[in-house]
């Protein structure tokens, strides 16, 4: 298949390019920070979503893998994410122009919420209610409306949306890992937190299933268990 990989200089995005190729994709990554080719295979394009033509780069794709959010978690502002939600419109339009059947968007955990009637562990099947004052979160829930959108709009199209872990790497440990291990301080009368942390590696792995199998829904992207406070410090 063809695939085209947006954010495939990031840490994940090398990842995901490089495993795509392995595979035998006809890999195209786009990204704005460099035009080096993370794998032999991978055909790279210096190119900035918001004023692209997107059509002209999606043309005889399979299927789009989004990876390039452009929010971090240490964004707090009320307009944060509004132009990147504005890519995420460019980049559907033109998917459903061309024909794409199959969107890969890499979403977060985040999206269910930290609310104390959550139940442990959390399935694909918890609500999508983010927390309304995390930018980050709200941003991600609001991305996965755009794209459901645009599967509901044809029988054809599949989605598969990443909501995954806080992810890390050796290269880039990442704004929400900081955040979270800054919880390792945190003692109070409703217990310590708990800790999930992904490599990028297996966000890889995932993203590439997903492709493969044209999976069409949630997965929640995890470690099987969690790390306590101590382990975390």
């Amino acid at each position: 298949m063809r695939v085209v990989v947006t954010g495939s200089t990031g840490a994940v995005g090398r990842r995901v390019c490089a495993r795509l190729a392995a595979t035998g994709h006809d890999v195209l990554g786009l990204d704005r920070r460099s035009s080096v080719p993370p794998a032999p295979g991978v055909e790279i394009r210096l190119v900035d979503l918001a004023v692209a033509d997107l059509r002209n780069l999606l043309v005889e794709a399979d299927t789009v893998v989004h990876l390039a959010s452009g929010v971090t978690a240490a964004d707090l502002g009320a307009n944060t994410g509004h132009d990147r939600l504005a890519v995420m419109e460019r980049l559907l339009a033109a998917a459903a122009d061309v024909g794409v059947e199959h969107l890969v968007v890499r979403s977060s955990a985040m999206v269910y919420g930290a609310w104390p009637d959550n139940p442990v562990p959390l399935t694909e099947d918890a609500p999508v209610r983010p927390c309304p004052d995390f930018a980050f979160a709200v941003h991600r829930a609001r991305m996965e409306e755009l794209a459901g959108a645009w599967a509901a709009e044809s029988d054809d199209r599949a989605l598969t949306l990443l909501r995954t872990a806080v992810t890390v790497a050796e290269e880039r440990p990442g704004g929400l890992a900081t955040v979270v291990g800054a919880a390792a301080s945190i003692r109070s009368d409703e217990g310590e937190p708990l800790g999930q942390f992904l490599h990028s590696d297996d966000l890889a792995s995932a993203a590439v299933c997903a492709v493969q199998a044209r999976y069409d829904g949630p997965l929640n992207v995890a470690p099987d268990g969690w790390i306590g406070v101590e382990v975390m410090a």
